[in-house]
């Protein structure tokens, strides 16, 4: 019981240590994180929209244009992706 008290007591003194810098960089990181999780989420609503448009033999330019927007949804997530990790990365530098 003594080491939970002990250790909970520690981690509120770190957390309270904290510069603004990195309070600022978690709170941008959970926002980012946040956004990246919904474009995923809008990713994969437009690839069954797509699906369902094929299945049910769409007209060639309206599966075009999904497929398109499919595209840019796809390079979205990825370029997404990779900025997070970059945030995340500096985030930690921040937080040392």
């Amino acid at each position: 019981m003594r080491w939970f008290v002990v250790t909970a007591v520690l981690f509120a003194s770190s957390a309270s240590a904290q510069s603004p810098e990195c309070k600022s960089a978690k709170k941008e990181f959970a926002e980012r994180e946040e956004q990246l999780t919904t474009l995923k989420k809008a990713r994969k609503d437009m690839r069954d929209v797509l699906v369902t448009a094929k299945k049910g033999r769409a007209h060639s330019r309206a599966l075009d244009s999904l497929e398109k927007a499919d595209d840019a949804l796809e390079d979205a997530v990825k370029r997404a992706t990779a900025e997070q990790l970059q945030r995340d990365k500096l985030t930690r530098e921040i937080c040392k």
